[in-house]
C-alpha cells in the first residue's frame, strides 16, 4: 500500500479491485484459462472429497466456509451467511463444516458475489422494508430487455422511480406503469417487454448468524403485472385516492405512525412490512394483522389519509374477491343505499363531525375525541352525540340556516338507516367499513365545498 500511495491516482486505487490486462489482449489476467486452472488448484488445497454440488449438481470440491454477504439491512457490517455450520448441533453424520450442504467452490462464489452486486443499493435492484432487504432481476435475451423490466418493477416498488434517464426507454417503463396500475395487457412489441420474462424476487433477513429467506418468487413478468394490477384494482376508490398510484414502498409508508404530517418506515412493524410486500408479489391474500395495523394507527394520530383509508378498503375487498361465502363486497365510492349497518354508523358519525365543526368549531372535534370508542363499542357513544347534536343544529340555524338544513337532513336520514338499538361492539371488519363510511361521507362534505367554491 506504501508505494501504490505514492502512484499517481494511487490514493485512489487503494479503495478500489484491480484487474490486469496483457497488451494487445480483450480478456483479463483472470479469465484466462490457465489462470483459472491455478485458482481452482489454490482452492482444491487442503480441501476434502469432491461431491455433488447442491446447485449445479457437478462433482466438485465443497467449500467449507462461504463467503460472507453485505448489504442486508440490519445484519451485520462484516457481513453474513446463509449457509453456514457455526455449532455442533448444526452438523449431522460426522461432517464438519460445509461437508453438510455442499455446494463447490465456484457455485459458492457465484451466488455470492451476485448477491453483494444487487444488494448494492447503487443499482437499484435492492429495497428494504422493515427487516427484509427484497432484491429482483430480470433474465431476458437482450440486456436492454432486462434493465427495462428491472425498473419498471423497481417503479412500482421502492421510494424513487427508477425511469431511465434515455427519452425512448422513459417512455416504455412509464406507458407499462400505466397499463399495469389500470389492469390493462403489458404485451406490446413496442414497449420492448415480453410477459414471458423470467422475473426473480428474493427476501432476506437477518436471524442471528445467518440470513433467513422471507420470501423467493421465480414467476414471469405477465403473472407479476397481474398480481399488481390486482393489488391496484383492490386499492381503487372513488374519488381516487392518489394523483399518482402509489409505489408498495409509499403505501407501506402509511403503516407506521404520523408525526407532524410525516411518517418514517423505520417505526412501522418490520415483519408485517415484508409479509404484505410477499402477499402483493404473489397475489396471496393480505396478511390478517394488516387491517388492525392501519385501524389503529388511525386511532393514535388521527390521519384519515386517502391511502390509509385505500389499504383498509383493500384488505376487505381481498378478502371478498379470495373467500365466495363472503358475499358482501366492500363500497368502492359513497353508496346512499348501502344496507350495512357499520357503514352507515361511519357515514353518520362523519354527519356528526361535521355538525359540531359548523356550529362551534372546537379545538378537540368529535372525531379527535371519540373515533376510537364509536368504531368499536357505538352503544356507548352514540346516543350521546346524537343528543349534542340538537344543540349544535340549534346553533347553526342562527348563523347559516341553508348549512344546518342539510345537515339535518343528513343527520334525519343517517339515524333512518340505522336498527332500533346500536350494536355493542364491531368486529374488526365492520370498523373497516365504518372507517370507508366516514370517509366517503367526510368526501361528499369537501366535494360540496370545492364546488361551492369554484362557483363563487
Amino acid at each position: 500500500p506504501e508505494y501504490i500511495a505514492d502512484l499517481p491516482h494511487g490514493k485512489e486505487l487503494l479503495a478500489h479491485n484491480l484487474a490486469f490486462q496483457l497488451q494487445g489482449e480483450r480478456q483479463y489476467l483472470h479469465e484466462r484459462e490457465a489462470a483459472k486452472q491455478l485458482w481452482q488448484q489454490q482452492l482444491d488445497t487442503d480441501a476434502g472429497a469432491p461431491q455433488h454440488c447442491l446447485v449445479t449438481g457437478a462433482i466438485a470440491t465443497p467449500a467449507r466456509l462461504h463467503p460472507a454477504i453485505k448489504g442486508v439491512y440490519g445484519g451485520q457490517t462484516s457481513g453474513v451467511s446463509i449457509v453456514s455450520f457455526n455449532a455442533n448441533a448444526f452438523e449431522s453424520y460426522g461432517k464438519e463444516q460445509g461437508d453438510n450442504a455442499p455446494v463447490s467452490e465456484v457455485a459458492a462464489f457465484q451466488y455470492t458475489t451476485a448477491l453483494n452486486y444487487l444488494l448494492d443499493r447503487q443499482h437499484g435492484q435492492c429495497l428494504s422494508l422493515g427487516d427484509t432487504s427484497m432484491v429482483f432481476w430480470a433474465a431476458a435475451e437482450q440486456a436492454d430487455e432486462a434493465r427495462r423490466v428491472e425498473c419498471l418493477i423497481a417503479s412500482l416498488t421502492s421510494s424513487v422511480a427508477a425511469i431511465p434517464d434515455d427519452e425512448q426507454e422513459a417512455f416504455k417503463v412509464r406507458t407499462a406503469l400505466e397499463r399495469i396500475t389500470q389492469g390493462r395487457a403489458i404485451q406490446d412489441p413496442t414497449l420492448g417487454i415480453q410477459p414471458n420474462t423470467r422475473f426473480f424476487v428474493l427476501g432476506l433477513a437477518p436471524n442471528a448468524s445467518r440470513l433467513s429467506i422471507r420470501y423467493w418468487l421465480d414467476t414471469t413478468l405477465g403473472e407479476l403485472s397481474e398480481h399488481l394490477a390486482a393489488h391496484y384494482a383492490d386499492l381503487a376508490m372513488e374519488p381516487a385516492a392518489w394523483d399518482t398510484p402509489p409505489s408498495v414502498w409509499r403505501l407501506l409508508l402509511e403503516l407506521a405512525p404520523k408525526r407532524s404530517g410525516r411518517g418514517d418506515i423505520k417505526d412501522a412493524p418490520a415483519q408485517l412490512l415484508g409479509e404484505v410486500m410477499r402477499s402483493i408479489i404473489t397475489g396471496a391474500p393480505y396478511p390478517a394483522a394488516l387491517l388492525g395495523q392501519v385501524l389503529q394507527r388511525l386511532r393514535s394520530d388521527g390521519d384519515f389519509s386517502s391511502l390509509r383509508i385505500a389499504l383498509i378498503k383493500a384488505t376487505l375487498h381481498r378478502t371478498y374477491r379470495k373467500h365466495p361465502h363472503i358475499k358482501e363486497r366492500p363500497p368502492m365510492g359513497l353508496e346512499e343505499n348501502n344496507t350495512n349497518e357499520a357503514y352507515n354508523l361511519g357515514r353518520l358519525f362523519a354527519v356528526l363531525a361535521r355538525l359540531q365543526s359548523q356550529a362551534i368549531g372546537a379545538n378537540a372535534t368529535v372525531t379527535d375525541r371519540y373515533f376510537g370508542t364509536a368504531s368499536t363499542v357505538p352503544f356507548s357513544v352514540f346516543p350521546r352525540l346524537i343528543a349534542n347534536a340538537q344543540n349544535h343544529l340549534s346553533k347553526l340555524r342562527k348563523i347559516r340556516t341553508g348549512e344546518a338544513v342539510n345537515l339535518e337532513k343528513d343527520l334525519s336520514n343517517g339515524i333512518a338507516r340505522l336498527p332500533s338499538a346500536f350494536p355493542k361492539h364491531l368486529a374488526i371488519e365492520d370498523q373497516g367499513r365504518f372507517v370507508i363510511g366516514y370517509y366517503h361521507q367526510r368526501q361528499k362534505y369537501f366535494q360540496k365545498n370545492d364546488t361551492t367554491q369554484s362557483a363563487a
